[in-house]
């Protein structure tokens, strides 16, 4: 029987690193402890180490792996520092310094050429194995229970049904599987991967799906009251084949999110306002002719049609034009039309534009458009809402030197500020939308779960909607109606976009994947032939697309883009070196995507 638990179980290991060599140097910093320890068992707990390092390596898209340490105390006991300093002394790990006691683990990565070198092997100890495992998946499960309570606990603060609104999600999580399973398995198959860790990173989701006995439930709320789960992580096409019949995301979501704020920091009137929305709503056919034509004008002219005295006219024209105007945009799903075609010469697509110009105006603590070329483009069409922005960064900037007056005991000024930033007393505007946001949702849940017709997760500001052969079917025109209504209260009014999944799709993808291979294949040689040649830039985006950072998409008109596929990074030490990572495929992309 042993034995044939022996055959299944396979275990991650990096193939030329010498377990004997990481003993030896374990008890080397290990002082007067070397007589305590039993080499086979170190062996076996090393062994186990670097398997649930290369594990997490697959899982995540980016190579970037956290470990929880409560886990490892439980499981390595003080030996798991000795451990990942032996692994981080011999060049197999490197260990970021920066992390946030109960927030944030220590990141790490697993170093070149290691990240090539992980293969699968039967465990060398099988019963060592075996508890190992067993007190990992224990200590795993007590921690999730813990996560769960301490969220919960947490979020009914700000929203108090989100107890049994989150049960109700995980109920419905449950739900969610594949729904053809062959055709799902040949998408994966024969779909091609842009390199190694892009494709692992899609095996592993596939595995998490596939497995025989699975057990979805959220990941995560995090401090904005998002939820993160397996759906938050899937890729896009791998959607196409779960048991989804539809989504309903929010056009422009985090732009119209705004909207709410500027209303109460201008404190517009809501009877002119409700006017405003009833005209745009009203005439946006005409105003989408002239919505590229003078905008001063467009405003002038709704003024002129809604003010119907001299008092409503002076209310109007108290709040800036280009503040009207981007009320108007956000509200009938046209903000990015003025962005679009402005970047086209650096080789980005639309969604890379959003993401950009989005991180550049709301992430960045930041005032000024100084050294941003995307701030800058907002800043020209919307010149009195970036100078709002900036009132409002102003605000959360110096909000801990205010405060520091209740903490007059305190000698040390920056023990002060310290703890007015644990109490959030500073924080991003995004914070503010993102947080908006998740108390909109949870809302929108609330009134789709008292359906029981509707089985629905979210994705942030998505509503999906699950395909469970019920015999009443969930209108998409039910839904939009729940989430127009819930948006209304917070004088919010959203666009939406519906995107109905079919498991055919994938066989179009791969065609066009077919199809665009030779133009894609022959811009990488190019960039090979620059880089062999000495050229910089064209070494670091090679590096960039083989650690699935970067993909070069071709749009259907054969034009070429390079597309990030990592995030902007808010921790301290990378958030810098990922915006200039960023900054250098812009300029190398004017050379390099040249037809």
């Amino acid at each position: 029987m042993a034995k044939n638990n022996n055959t299944q179980t396979k275990v991650y290991y990096l193939e030329t690193v010498d377990t004997n060599q990481l003993i030896e140097k374990h008890i080397k910093r290990s002082l007067g402890q070397q007589s305590k320890i039993n080499t086979a068992i170190l062996a076996a707990k090393y062994e186990f180490l670097i398997h649930l390092i290369c594990r997490r390596h697959h899982n995540n898209r980016f190579g970037v792996i956290s470990l929880n340490t409560r886990v490892l105390q439980k499981i390595f006991k003080t030996a798991y520092k000795t451990m990942l300093d032996v692994l981080s002394n011999l060049e197999i790990i490197s260990i970021h310094a920066y992390y946030k006691p109960g927030e944030t683990s220590r990141t790490i990565n697993i170093l070149d050429p290691y990240k090539n070198l992980i293969k699968e092997k039967q465990p060398e100890d099988l019963l060592q194995y075996n508890k190992l495992n067993k007190l990992c998946t224990d200590t795993l499960t007590d921690e999730n229970e813990k996560r769960k309570e301490n969220d919960t606990e947490r979020i009914a603060k700000d929203v108090p049904e989100a107890v049994n609104i989150l049960e109700t999600y995980d109920k419905n999580l449950k739900l969610l599987r594949i729904a053809d399973k062959a055709e799902f398995n040949n998408y994966i198959q024969s779909k091609y991967y842009y390199s190694n860790k892009q494709k692992k990173y899609y095996y592993n989701i596939a595995n998490q799906y596939l497995k025989e006995y699975k057990s979805f439930y959220h990941k995560a709320v995090d401090d904005n009251n998002r939820i993160y789960s397996i759906l938050t992580q899937t890729p896009r096409y791998i959607k196409n084949f779960l048991n989804i019949k539809y989504s309903i995301d929010i056009s422009n979501s985090h732009p119209l999110l705004f909207n709410n704020i500027i209303i109460n920091k201008l404190n517009i009137d809501f009877k002119l306002l409700n006017s405003f929305y009833e005209f745009i709503f009203s005439h946006n056919s005409s105003l989408t002719v002239n919505i590229n034509n003078p905008n001063i004008y467009v405003i002038e002219n709704i003024c002129n049609s809604i003010c119907v005295n001299k008092k409503q006219k002076n209310e109007f024209t108290r709040i800036p034009n280009d503040v009207w105007l981007y009320i108007m945009k956000t509200s009938t799903g046209q903000f990015w039309e003025d962005f679009k075609d402005s970047f086209v010469e650096y080789g980005l697509n639309r969604t890379d534009v959003k993401q950009t110009i989005f991180h550049e105006v709301f992430y960045s603590h930041s005032t000024s458009a100084y050294g941003k070329m995307f701030a800058k483009a907002f800043k020209a069409v919307y010149p009195n809402v970036f100078e709002l922005i900036r009132e409002l960064k102003f605000e959360r900037k110096f909000a801990p030197y205010e405060a520091m007056s209740k903490y007059t005991e305190f000698t040390d000024k920056m023990v002060a500020k310290f703890l007015c930033v644990l109490e959030g007393k500073t924080k991003y505007i995004s914070n503010d939308m993102m947080k908006l946001e998740s108390t909109i949702f949870f809302e929108i849940l609330e009134k789709v779960y008292a359906r029981r017709d509707c089985k629905a997760l979210t994705i942030h500001d998505a509503i999906i909607v699950l395909d469970i052969n019920s015999k009443k079917e969930c209108k998409q025109e039910v839904i939009i109606n729940i989430m127009r209504k819930v948006y209304k209260k917070y004088h919010l009014y959203p666009q939406f976009s519906i995107e109905e999944f079919n498991p055919l799709k994938w066989r179009d993808e791969l065609e066009r994947e077919k199809a665009n291979q030779p133009l894609i294949e022959a811009k990488i040689k190019e960039l090979e032939d620059h880089a062999t040649k000495g050229e910089k830039r064209a070494k670091e985006i090679l590096e960039l697309i083989s650690n699935n950072q970067l993909e070069i998409v071709v749009e259907s008109d054969n034009t070429l883009h390079f597309h990030r596929l990592f995030k902007h990074s808010t921790k301290r030490g990378e958030k810098g070196a990922v915006t200039e990572k960023y900054k250098q495929i812009q300029k190398a992309s004017k050379k390099y995507l040249k037809n």
